[in-house]
């Protein structure tokens, strides 16, 4: 599979010949006294041909507009397709206008690639959040409530206007970081077996400890300590279960990074042990190892280095 953002030119009514809209529908998510319910709904749906004219027209303005069209390829023949628009709606949210798998590509995966390519997109020009009018049908919204989104704060009119039978979703790509306090104590210590909460009380005092929320929930944190005195070190950074995946591990490290540079260090140490994955994590984010320790019934313990 091949995947690439589209230009303008690129989008026309050829490009849709192999694509399957076709999508037989059961259950649908209904709202009912304020909560969601699954009920049979049986129908089909598909796109005619007017249908796919006026998508492409869609399609193309979104380009010539400033946002993102990006597409799945097997063999050049179009399976997949996201478009994410530029033009920001309460300040944090950009619009995801389509995310569409061609019937006889789903279930490989595609769709998940697709929608993390425009939230990746989105995060670049500056978005907290990505907005989504979803399909009501049950499997579309098993798709994307697996995927980490959410019933919106803020509901886009327009769109309920024009799909009341729509979930109106948000997707948080952009996490609030920020330095913990007192209060953030207490739910640190449930997860953070490796620090005492007089160790804990010091590092927050010495604004050593950031916090990671998302719509005030609470997601990780990230903490560090100064290695001889004159390097920061990073030795926790970990995330809720619920809340990883979702690039918030960068969000934080990168915050890190650039607080650890404006106060004048050149330099930034962490560690992981050879078996975890975490150090693919690190690598990706320009860390090198530059040596390691053993103790006693523990695997070896990388120590990496970044250059800021």
């Amino acid at each position: 599979m091949i995947y690439k953002e589209l230009k303008e030119s690129e989008i026309c009514s050829e490009l849709f010949s192999g694509f399957i809209r076709h999508q037989t529908v059961n259950e649908c998510f209904r709202r009912e006294n304020d909560k969601w319910v699954i009920k049979n709904d049986p129908f089909i749906d598909d796109w005619s041909e007017s249908d796919y004219k006026f998508l492409v027209k869609c399609l193309k303005n979104t380009v010539k507009t400033g946002g993102f069209v990006y597409g799945a390829f097997s063999n050049n023949i179009l399976k997949g397709f996201v478009s994410v628009e530029a033009v920001f709606f309460h300040n944090d949210y950009l619009d995801l206008s389509s995310l569409h798998v061609s019937e006889d590509m789903r279930g490989r995966g595609i769709g998940k690639k697709l929608f993390l390519a425009a939230a990746k997109w989105a995060y670049k020009k500056g978005a907290v959040k990505l907005y989504i009018s979803s399909h009501s049908a049950a499997e579309t919204q098993y798709f994307y409530r697996g995927i980490g989104c959410v019933d919106a704060l803020v509901y886009n009119e327009k769109h309920v206007e024009a799909e009341p039978y729509d979930c109106q979703l948000e997707y948080v790509i952009k996490a609030v970081i920020r330095k913990a306090d007192a209060r953030d104590t207490d739910i640190i210590l449930q997860y953070d077996r490796h620090i005492t909460r007089e160790e804990l009380t010091n590092a927050i005092n010495l604004k050593r400890v950031y916090v990671i929320t998302e719509n005030n929930q609470f997601c990780g944190w990230l903490r560090y300590n100064l290695f001889w005195d004159n390097t920061p070190f990073m030795n926790m950074l970990y995330f809720l279960e619920g809340f990883r995946g979702r690039g918030y591990g960068r969000q934080a490290v990168e915050h890190w990074e650039s607080e650890m540079l404006n106060m004048g260090y050149k330099q930034v140490l962490t560690s992981t042990q050879s078996d975890e994955t975490a150090q693919r994590f690190y690598m990706k984010l320009g860390y090198k190892t530059i040596g390691g320790f053993v103790l006693k019934d523990e695997p070896f313990e990388m120590i990496m280095m970044k250059t800021l």
